[in-house]
């Protein structure tokens, strides 16, 4: 798995710069901010989310506690039946649902 160090060394640069550019913080020149992403390309790089929450503090996951997933209302079983279905992690931390049989869109944020 790349790091930042990786993709800076690649870059030419440091990793703060590396860093600067990929969090859109701070000044950087554009041939330099150029360099980086075309590195972060050809290394790769993913940016580490378990790093990342761990460093910040926070992890932008939710928890969702049920009573019984023995209820179809509540297991991923029950897709299709009572609506809406059991719910699915989507980008950006939106919990978005399967269509059900009554119709309703079930996007919830």
């Amino acid at each position: 798995m790349t790091n930042i160090k990786e993709v800076a060394r690649q870059a030419g640069v440091s990793a703060s710069t590396v860093s600067r550019v990929l969090n859109a913080k701070g000044y950087v020149n554009e041939a330099t901010r150029q360099k980086v992403l075309q590195a972060v390309q050809q290394t790769g790089y993913r940016p580490n989310v378990l790093a990342k929450s761990l460093k910040s503090g926070r992890s932008n996951t939710i928890c969702l506690m049920v009573p019984s997933m023995q209820n179809p209302i509540f297991s991923r079983d029950g897709a299709g039946r009572g609506g809406r279905g059991a719910p699915q992690r989507v980008h950006g931390g939106a919990l978005q649902h399967q269509r059900g049989r009554h119709g309703g869109k079930g996007v919830h944020r």
